[in-house]
C-alpha cells in the first residue's frame, strides 16, 4: 500500500513527526496504520534485517529485532518496558544501528546510535518537550546523520548532524518533510513532502541544495537502491497501495509490488539489489510482518514464521562488504 496526496490517515497531522511513523494507509472502510520508513541499503552481501516489533496498536512500545534473510537466528537489540523503538537504520560498516526512541513523559523523541556487538546506546539529539527528532538515515561514509525533525515552528523538515550529534544543522526549510534517505553514492538526499502543490519524493544535494520534485502522487517513504540509480517508494491510490520505483530523475516510473488492501511500511533494498524488504498488515489477518520479495517472483516470504499477536515494522538491511 502506499500514500499519495488527500489519503491522510485519520488522525495524522503533517505539522508533527507522525505522518511517517502512524503511516500511511487508507485501506477500505477501516484502515491499518504501520510505521513508515525507508533507509538506503548500500552495497555488499546479504547480511540480517534489523526492525521494530511491538503491540497491536502502533503507538505500543515496541523493541528493535535483527533476523537473517532466511528468518532463522532472531536476536532481540533492546529491552525497554514502556519505550518504542523505530525506524532503525544499518550503519555502512554494519557495526551500529540508528533509530529513534520515544519519552513520553516529554511526549518527545530522539535519534540515538547503539553499537550491534556490546549493546552500548548513545543520544545523538535531545529533543526539547513536545517535539520530535526521528527517522535517521547514515551518510556513505558512516560520519553524518539525516534527520527529520519538528523543532522548528512545530513543522517537519530535514536536518543532518554529526553522528556523535555535534553541528545539527537545518537543510530543508519550507516542509513539512520527512523520511529522508542519503544515497549510497553520498550525492543526494531523497526525502519525501507535502509541498504546494502536491505530495510526492524529492531529492536535493546532500548540501541541502537544488531540491527537485520526482514524483506528484502520494508517495512516501523514499529507499535508495545500492547502486543508487533508483529509489523505490510507498504509493497510495484509490486502488490500494503498493511499492513503486523511479530512477533518480524522475523516468522510468515502474510497479514492484502491489498490496491492495494492505498496509505496507518500508520499503528496503538488499544489499545485493535483487530483493527488497517491507513489512505488510493486511485487515482480519495476522498482524504486520517483514516480507522480502524477490524480483522476478510473484509473492514475498514471511520472515515471521507462525502468526503472532506482534506487530512488526519497517525493516533495514545490513551489507556485508566481502
Amino acid at each position: 500500500m502506499f500514500w499519495t496526496r488527500g489519503q491522510r490517515p485519520p488522525g495524522v497531522s503533517w505539522q508533527r513527526r507522525r505522518p511517517r511513523h502512524a503511516l500511511l494507509l487508507a485501506i477500505t472502510a477501516a484502515s491499518l496504520a504501520l510505521p513508515a520508513a525507508a533507509h538506503a541499503t548500500f552495497p555488499g552481501l546479504n547480511g540480517p534485517l534489523a526492525y521494530p516489533q511491538g503491540g497491536a496498536n502502533p503507538s505500543d512500545p515496541a523493541d528493535l529485532f535483527k533476523i537473517d534473510p532466511d528468518g532463522s537466528d532472531k536476536v532481540r537489540l533492546t529491552d525497554t518496558d514502556g519505550i518504542k523503538h523505530d525506524h532503525p537504520a544499518w550503519s555502512p560498516d554494519g557495526t551500529r544501528i540508528a533509530f529513534d526512541r520515544s519519552n513520553p513523559s516529554r511526549d518527545s523523541t530522539d535519534v540515538f546510535v547503539m553499537t550491534v556487538h556490546g549493546g552500548q546506546t548513545t543520544r545523538i539529539t535531545r529533543a526539547a518537550p513536545g517535539t520530535h527528532d526521528s527517522d535517521p538515515a547514515w551518510s556513505p561514509d558512516g560520519t553524518r546523520l539525516v534527520f527529520a525533525s519538528d523543532r522548528v515552528a512545530g513543522t517537519s523538515t530535514i536536518w543532518v548532524t554529526d553522528a556523535d550529534g555535534e553541528n545539527p544543522t537545518q537543510l530543508t526549510e519550507t516542509g513539512p518533510d520527512l523520511a529522508p534517505d542519503w544515497s549510497p553514492d553520498g550525492t543526494q538526499i531523497a526525502f519525501s513532502s507535502e509541498r504546494s502543490p502536491g505530495d510526492g519524493i524529492w531529492v536535493m544535494e546532500s548540501t541541502g541544495l537544488v531540491e527537485t520534485p520526482l514524483t506528484a502522487g502520494t508517495d512516501f517513504a523514499p529507499s535508495w537502491a545500492p547502486d543508487s540509480q533508483r529509489i523505490a517508494y510507498l504509493h497510495n491510490d484509490l486502488n490500494g497501495n503498493s511499492i513503486r520505483a523511479v530512477d533518480r530523475d524522475g523516468t522510468d516510473p515502474g510497479l514492484l509490488y502491489n498490496a491492495f488492501r494492505c498496509g505496507m511500511s518500508g520499503p528496503s533494498w538488499s544489499p545485493n539489489g535483487k530483493r527488497i524488504a517491507f513489512a505488510l498488515g493486511c485487515p482480519g489477518e495476522c498482524q504486520a510482518s517483514v516480507m522480502v520479495l524477490t524480483f522476478g517472483e510473484r509473492w514475498p516470504e514471511s520472515l515471521r514464521g507462525r502468526c503472532g499477536q506482534s506487530r512488526q515494522g519497517a525493516p533495514s538491511w545490513k551489507a556485508i562488504t566481502p
